[in-house]
């Protein structure tokens, strides 16, 4: 620095002096960043740890928002139950109704109306201006990160909402004879009654001999202006408790009323006529029939060749009255004896067509005159078809419904030895809760024929010889359905498309199904098990999905492809089956996945080419990610005419080929960590089959969920 001036050295102190301030100053800007960091920090996690609950009453309408106010304020009620306060400037509470977000709503503690800060354990009433048409409505509040929905309907005015009543007297209790006068209000939503000329229904059928307004016991009667319309209710016969249902046929809102006349009962006579109101039974079906009245002891009269049937010398009263005719429905009802009393006796068959309002003895009477859309009802009983023939119940007509009242197996068609027992032919048909009994040893049990759209549900067939035949009908649905027993097959199912089998069991029959010339078949949460032959057989068919069925101890194949194509198969269990787990024949695009095929005893899984060829490098085939353990012969074996080792010389011309892209098998578990070529594992054939890499435990997965 010999060269440098006094005024430089001067300059460059001055520098120095300024650079250390500039960095002082860096620093303390620095911690003031820190620490508003630190603060932000804080505010958010106050923010996370905010807690919010809507506690409006959605059914007090008027308090969270009502038309008849001018102001059209919508007003709801939020408790904070956080443990962190939440300020109330800027936007700290958000608010969207049905979808629209609401800008600068006002927000009031009750607790103290002028904090502006919102106190945990304390209640907001937040509030803005809407207009809300009457329906339902969805608002959400949200403050920082939390939210909550309060779901309400804004009722129309004077749209009938509720119904009350006062009665004189008021415990609802007089003398047989006399009168109690019922005072009926409708009210809207919001309290107020709602006008004249609203119909309002009185029903008091489970009484006797009650009268209101002089009209029977059932009447109906219109509002007055005060939404008030007056019913009196009377009976000359002592009982107790009797409901008084009080209906607006507007919206269907009732109350019940419970009168009492009291008094005493005269000894005296039961007696009446019992007739069948049946479309296929006479009254003098009815002779014979025994009806039974009980008050401790129990007594029986029979039913004359007239129908008439007589008590005498019975004690004044209340008894039950119940009589269980042959062909119809159990009949019960409770009867009050006061001096010489008749009570007669009208009985419906056990088959109910509910739309054409006409009852049947015998089901298939019921089904030869039901109609397009009619549903026919059946109650608990064994239904006798002991003509046999051809078809012991014949449904041709469309889109019909035969639905059982009860349990399938305390609803049962005795086909008397026909060939089938049930025929559904027309489209649409719907068969819930029946069980076929008795049909011919080599015939069918249900037979869906040209059929399109129908569903089977809840059904048992058993001991015949084709359980359920699919044929010519496409879109069929079977669910929650036995076959057992059946000497050729459990479910049959050809030339059909879009076939659905769920939560079916399937045991002891020859195969459990069969399939051919199908298109999209799927068979999901079943059980086919300790069938004779195969328990899945499938032959010039494509789109087959299995998935989540046990599939075991059949004594043939588990499941049997030849000539199938796309080809799914997911958590499935193949076990114990009499030759092979698996076996597929001409078959392409396959993926089976999550399996367990475990002591077969041949093979796991057994891919042959037999008339056509099989390529995995155009057409997908993967068996992997399953358990392959302990089948007897191999754990998986792809063969042709020619491979592996000379090949099956009983094969035909078909190819496996493999030169490009073997058959997958890769991630599979074979028993042992070291693979299917482990000693004790199960073989595979590895000219055609890519094995590696293998599993290296077995897979939790696999098998049904």
């Amino acid at each position: 620095m010999s060269g440098t001036t006094a005024t430089h050295l001067v300059f460059f102190i001055i520098l120095l002096v300024a650079s250390s301030a500039f960095a002082l100053t860096l620093v303390g800007h620095t911690h003031v960043v820190s620490d508003a960091i630190d603060g932000y920090g804080s505010t958010t996690v106050d923010e996370i740890e905010t807690e919010i609950a809507v506690i409006s009453d959605p059914e007090s309408h008027a308090t969270i928002y009502d038309p008849r106010d001018e102001d059209d304020q919508v007003s709801v009620l939020v408790s904070n139950i956080g443990d962190s306060s939440i300020p109330l400037g800027g936007n700290d509470v958000g608010i969207v109704i049905d979808g629209e977000y609401v800008s600068d709503p006002h927000v009031e503690i009750l607790e103290d109306p002028s904090a502006s800060v919102w106190q945990p354990e304390s209640t907001a009433r937040i509030s803005f201006d809407r207009e809300l048409d009457p329906g339902a409505h969805r608002l959400v509040v949200s403050v920082a990160s939390n939210e909550d929905v309060l779901e309400f309907e804004v009722p129309e005015i004077g749209d009938p909402a509720a119904v009350s009543y006062e009665a004189e007297p008021d415990n609802e209790t007089v003398d047989d004879g006399e009168t109690i006068a019922y005072e009926v209000t409708i009210e809207d939503g919001f309290g107020d009654p709602v006008g004249e000329d609203v119909e309002v229904e009185a029903d008091a059928t489970d009484g006797f001999d009650v009268e209101i307004n002089g009209d029977g016991d059932v009447t109906t009667e219109l509002t007055d202006a005060d939404g008030k319309v007056t019913l009196d209710v009377s009976s000359d016969t002592t009982q107790d408790d009797v409901d008084v249902v009080f209906t607006e046929l507007v919206n269907g809102n009732s109350a019940t009323g419970n009168a009492t006349w009291e008094g005493e009962q005269e000894d005296g006579s039961l007696s009446g006529i019992v007739s069948t109101e049946t479309e296929d039974g006479d009254d003098e079906d009815l002779e014979g029939e025994t009806v039974t009245i009980e008050n401790s002891p129990e007594q029986t009269a029979t039913v004359d060749a007239d129908g008439s049937y007589e008590f005498d010398d019975v004690d004044g009263g209340e008894y039950t009255l119940w009589i269980d005719a042959d062909g119809h429905r159990y009949y019960e009802t409770t009867v009050i004896v006061d001096g010489s009393t008749t009570h007669d006796v009208p009985l419906l068959g056990n088959v109910e067509n509910v739309d054409a309002e006409t009852s049947y003895r015998s089901l298939d009477a019921a089904a030869d005159d039901v109609a397009d859309e009619e549903t026919l009802e059946l109650a608990e009983t064994t239904y006798d078809a002991s003509e046999g023939g051809s078809s012991a119940v014949d449904v041709t007509a469309s889109n019909v419904t035969v639905r059982s009242l009860g349990t399938r197996e305390e609803t049962v068609l005795d086909a008397g030895g026909a060939d089938v027992g049930l025929s559904v032919r027309g489209e649409g048909g719907t068969v819930d809760g029946l069980t076929l009994t008795n049909v011919d040893p080599s015939g069918t049990g249900i037979e869906l024929a040209s059929a399109p759209g129908a569903t089977l549900e809840n059904v048992d067939v058993s001991e015949t010889g084709v359980g359920i035949a699919v044929d010519g009908s496409d879109a069929v649905q079977l669910t929650k359905l036995e076959a057992t027993g059946n000497d050729d097959v459990g479910v049959r199912v050809s030339d059909s498309d879009e076939i659905e089998l769920e939560d079916v069991y399937l045991t002891g029959n020859g195969d459990g199904i069969r399939i051919s010339e199908n298109t999209i078949f799927t068979l999901r949460h079943s059980t086919v098990s300790n069938n004779v032959g195969d328990g899945v057989s499938v032959t010039d068919s494509t789109d087959l999905t299995l998935s989540d069925t046990v599939v075991s101890d059949n004594g043939g194949d588990g499941l049997r492809i030849f000539d199938g194509t796309s080809i799914s198969v997911d958590y499935t269990r193949f076990a114990d089956n009499g030759v092979d787990g698996i076996h597929l024949r001409d078959t392409n695009n396959v993926d089976i996945v999550y399996v367990e095929l475990l002591e077969n005893e041949r093979n796991g899984a057994l891919v042959q080419a037999d008339e056509a060829v099989i390529d995995p490098s155009e057409n997908y085939f993967r068996i992997w990610y399953s358990n392959v353990v302990d089948n007897g012969e191999h754990g998986m074996w792809a063969e042709d005419s020619e491979k592996p080792d000379g090949g099956n010389g009983d094969l035909g011309d078909g190819e496996l080929r493999v030169d490009d892209e073997k058959i997958t098998g890769e991630e599979n578990w074979w028993g042992d960590e070291d693979g299917p070529e482990a000693a004790g594992a199960n073989g595979v054939s590895d000219e055609t089959i890519r094995f590696e890499p293998v599993s290296e435990g077995e897979h939790g997965q696999a098998g049904p969920r």
